[in-house]
């Protein structure tokens, strides 16, 4: 549920705090530890989240962590939708060579590295030197 009200929070222009609660639920789904296709999914929406927040060259090294951890496996249509125009977008904005370095700097970026740069992130950004927790945090 935190991944999906951080994708929510973003979309309704939440900025840090939607990257927060991104980081959040995927370092619960780290800890738990859920399946692999959850932990992809809420990566994909932490990229989603920093995109949106005009982080895009954060959000498309995380994209590419997350694109080497599909190995191959498709996104579902809404997934696509969400993330796949995000380096066309940001190749318009930044130019090719910085997606280039962004996407080959992310390829080996396990799930520890995204949730610290995505938390990283959101402190700076949130003028804070803790994340907030997520609500479904198991203790």
């Amino acid at each position: 549920m935190a991944g999906l009200e951080a994708r929510v929070t973003a979309h309704e222009g939440g900025g840090a705090a939607a990257v927060a609660g991104a980081a959040g639920a995927l370092r619960v789904a780290w800890e738990a530890p859920c399946a692999d296709f959850l932990s992809v999914h809420l990566a994909e929406g932490a990229a989603s989240a920093l995109a949106l927040d005009g982080e895009q060259p954060l959000a498309v090294r995380i994209l590419s962590a997350v694109d080497t951890w599909r190995a191959g496996t498709r996104r579902a249509v809404p997934e696509q939708h969400e993330v796949e125009g995000l380096p066309t977008r940001t190749r318009t904005e930044l130019g090719e060579e910085a997606v280039t370095s962004a996407y080959a700097s992310g390829a080996r970026l396990g799930i520890g590295e995204v949730i610290a740069l995505a938390e990283s992130y959101a402190k700076a950004a949130l003028g804070a030197t803790t994340v907030p927790e997520s609500p479904f945090r198991r203790s």
